[in-house]
């Protein structure tokens, strides 16, 4: 038997494009465009030019394929021919890295032209695949604008951004045309899509929405575990949020779901918590590992392995060991600043003690050891008399003596000898 498989021969894409102009001719015998052979023409035309990479010339070809197609109230094919168009432009400049303004643009218009014309033909299933296949496209695009900023120039932060809201665009009005088309197969593609699209990019806000509203379609399909699944997902992403109070209320509001109680997604998430709450950075590590965690979307997942009770609250352990640190060592506003370690050079030398005898006012006579100070030197100066000590402090200096615990004697004047030299050892600082 022969499998040899047998195609027809494709003319060349010149001719179709030709032909497809000429049935578009009126003439005595053809008052009317014939606009379903030219449609037919254009589309052959445009599929020659695509497979010669004739890129420009298929772009041509396919856009009067569409306004005929139109004309010949075929709405799905003239859909089919924009849809073309706009891979034909995701092709061209995003393999070649040509991703500007202009483009986003182009391929943006083309997807919104084959949606537009099917939402107007009541086909709203179809429509939402195109919106999706256009948001999973620009998402391509924004991995590959992000991972390659140095390649698009100055204007790739505008660029992302705009990457980003038309992305979101599409994922918002194909998941808004599938509730209104109640086709609920579809419903399982394009929300987890787009939720795991918005905690790619940090917009957390718009994911607790989005899961919000799986909860609820989930909740009237009866799809116990995929709602049990969105339980768990919105603990992460309150925590991932820093919001403690809200994952902990919402834990307990979902206990009131007898099938979710007995779940695995009800024990990760109260593991989660405990651990979080504890601010347990290796209980959180492990916690996050659990086999219901692992089961959840790409991006909820990444997200969990991501969560850190210290960097997340912006607490960071080391950052609270400097802090206590220097807590320590901090001076008291009214603490006066100590004096600086006087010098080696100023310390005297120690002498042998000489045994004196002088008589007091009373005529006895007592032996005291007298310290011999040293002869001045350079560095050194020479240490007043206690009296003298006392006339040269002014006040404010005796006050700051007085914060440092002198002693009452030492400050009420008291002339013994043993008090004056307490006080030459306290106030060598202040001369």
């Amino acid at each position: 038997q022969d499998t040899t498989v047998l195609t027809e021969p494709m003319e060349d894409p010149q001719e179709e494009y030709r032909k497809a102009q000429h049935a578009l001719k009126t003439s005595l015998f053809q008052w009317t465009p014939d606009w379903l052979s030219a449609s037919h023409h254009f589309d052959h035309a445009g599929k020659g030019f695509k497979l010669k990479q004739q890129y420009d010339e298929a772009i041509q070809s396919y856009t009067e394929a569409a306004k005929a197609h139109l004309k010949a109230d075929q709405s799905t094919s003239a859909a089919k021919s924009y849809e073309e168009i706009a891979d034909i432009l995701v092709k061209r400049n995003v393999d070649n890295a040509k991703i500007d303004k202009v483009t986003i643009g182009a391929i943006c218009e083309a997807f919104e032209n084959a949606s537009r014309i099917l939402t107007e033909d009541s086909d709203l299933q179809r429509a939402s695949n195109i919106e999706l296949k256009a948001a999973k496209a620009f998402e391509k695009i924004y991995s590959k604008v992000a991972e390659n900023t140095n390649s698009i120039g100055a204007d790739s932060d505008t660029i992302l951004e705009i990457l980003k809201v038309t992305t979101l665009k599409q994922f918002m009005s194909a998941c808004e045309k599938i509730v209104r088309s109640e086709k609920a197969a579809f419903v399982f593609d394009a929300f987890p899509a787009c939720l795991g699209f918005c905690l790619r990019i940090g917009d957390y806000n718009r994911g607790i929405d989005m899961l919000n509203r799986m909860i609820k379609i989930y909740s009237g399909m009866n799809q116990k575990h995929r709602l049990h699944q969105c339980y768990l997902s919105l603990v992460i992403v309150h925590l991932k949020r820093n919001d403690a109070v809200a994952a902990r209320n919402l834990f307990s509001e979902n206990l009131n779901d007898t099938d979710y109680l007995r779940s695995s997604e009800c024990e990760a998430a109260e593991n989660v918590i405990r651990a979080w709450e504890a601010r347990d950075e290796e209980a959180v590590n492990k916690s996050v590992k659990n086999h219901a965690i692992n089961s959840l979307d790409r991006q909820v997942v990444l997200l969990a392995r991501s969560l850190n009770p210290y960097k997340t609250a912006g607490l960071h352990k080391k950052q609270n060991n400097i802090t206590e640190d220097m807590s320590k060592v901090t001076m008291m506003p009214n603490q006066p600043p100590q004096p600086p370690p006087p010098s080696k050079l100023d310390e005297p030398k120690p002498v042998e003690a000489i045994p004196q005898k002088d008589a007091d006012t009373n005529g006895t006579e007592k032996a005291e050891i007298d310290q011999v100070a040293p002869e001045p030197t350079a560095t050194s100066i020479p240490t007043a008399e206690p009296e003298q000590e006392q006339n040269c402090v002014n006040q404010s200096q005796i006050e700051k003596v007085k914060n440092e615990n002198v002693n009452d004697n030492e400050v009420s004047g008291v002339n013994t000898q043993e008090g004056a030299g307490e006080n030459d050892d306290d106030l060598d600082f202040l001369m």
